[in-house]
């Protein structure tokens, strides 16, 4: 499966050697993709799937993703 909405992409982008650690990363992505799409006025979509801007979109999710 390819990570193509908000939470996979959220759950691709995270990283971390700890549950707290990829919570955290979730968190901070999450918050890029709602300040970018606040101050451009985009759709949450439209700023994952920005050209260049998250490296896990439309890539494999990673290993232990997939209920997402």
């Amino acid at each position: 499966m390819k990570a193509r909405t908000v939470a996979q992409v959220v759950a691709g982008e995270a990283g971390g050697r700890t549950r707290k650690d990829r919570f955290q990363a979730m968190r901070d992505v999450f918050s890029a993709i709602a300040n970018r799409a606040r101050l451009t006025g985009q759709t949450f979509e439209s700023i994952i799937s920005g050209r260049r801007q998250f490296d896990a979109y439309n890539k494999k999710m990673p290993a232990g993703t997939a209920p997402l």
